[in-house]
C-alpha cells in the first residue's frame, strides 16, 4: 500500500471505508441530559428505638417512688439530630453521644437530673447552652473543652442542685 492509498482511506466508527464508498450514516449524537442531584439522605434522629437499645443503669427517681434508667450510651450510631425523644427520659443522669454526627446539643437542656454529658467527636462547633443559667437546670457548671480542626471534645460536668 502506498502513501497515497493511506491518505485516501478514512476510518468511520469501527469500519475502515475507502474513498468513494459510502459510509453508514450514524444517528446524530444525543444531547447529554443533566439529571438533578439526588436528594440528601434523610437525617438520622435519636429515636426511641435507639434510646431503648442504649439505656442502662437503673436507679431510683429523685422522689424515691419508682425506678428509671439513668444512663444513655449511644456512641457511634451516626445520629445527626437529638430530637424530642430524649425528653421522655428526663431522669437520665449520664449521657454519652460521642462519635456521632450531631451539630447541636440544645435538647439535653431538657434533662433536669443530668450530671455528666459526653459529646466528643461530633460535628458541633460550639456548645451554645453552656453558661446560660436559664437553660441549664443546675447550680454549677464546669466545662473542659479541647477544640481541634477534627472535632470538639467536650465533657460537661454538672453538679446537682
Amino acid at each position: 500500500m502506498c502513501i497515497r492509498d493511506r491518505y485516501q482511506r478514512r476510518v468511520h466508527g469501527n469500519k475502515e471505508v475507502k474513498e468513494g464508498e459510502e459510509a453508514e450514516k450514524l444517528p446524530p449524537p444525543q444531547p447529554k441530559i443533566e439529571l438533578p442531584p439526588p436528594p440528601p439522605p434523610p437525617k438520622i434522629f435519636l429515636t426511641p428505638a435507639i434510646i431503648g437499645r442504649c439505656v442502662s443503669q437503673i436507679g431510683k427517681t429523685p422522689n424515691g417512688l419508682s425506678y428509671v434508667y439513668t444512663k444513655l450510651l449511644a456512641e457511634g450510631q451516626d445520629i445527626e439530630i437529638i430530637g424530642e425523644a430524649i425528653e421522655t427520659y428526663k431522669n437520665l443522669r449520664s449521657v454519652s453521644l460521642a462519635k456521632n454526627q450531631i451539630s447541636k446539643f440544645h435538647e439535653i437542656t431538657t434533662l433536669p437530673y443530668l450530671i455528666t454529658f459526653n459529646g466528643s467527636q461530633n460535628q458541633a462547633e460550639e456548645i451554645d447552652f453552656v453558661g446560660d443559667k436559664e437553660k441549664l437546670p443546675v447550680s454549677y457548671t464546669h466545662l473542659r473543652a479541647h477544640e481541634t480542626e477534627a472535632d470538639l471534645v467536650c465533657r460537661l460536668l454538672l453538679e446537682k442542685k
